[in-house]
């Protein structure tokens, strides 16, 4: 989808910056899961839980 990110971070009021770090972290976190690894749980500003 062209400018999906611009879209979504427009519709959210959020930075796209914000958007590709969710992303990533949703990416990370499946992959941990697929591997079988407990994924780490973030707090609301990246502090380990």
């Amino acid at each position: 989808m062209r400018h999906g990110v611009e879209t979504v971070a427009a519709a959210l009021g959020v930075s796209r910056f914000t958007v590709y770090n969710y992303l990533r972290h949703v990416n990370e976190r499946r992959a941990a899961e697929r591997a079988g690894e407990r994924p780490v749980t973030e707090g609301r500003h990246g502090e380990e839980r």
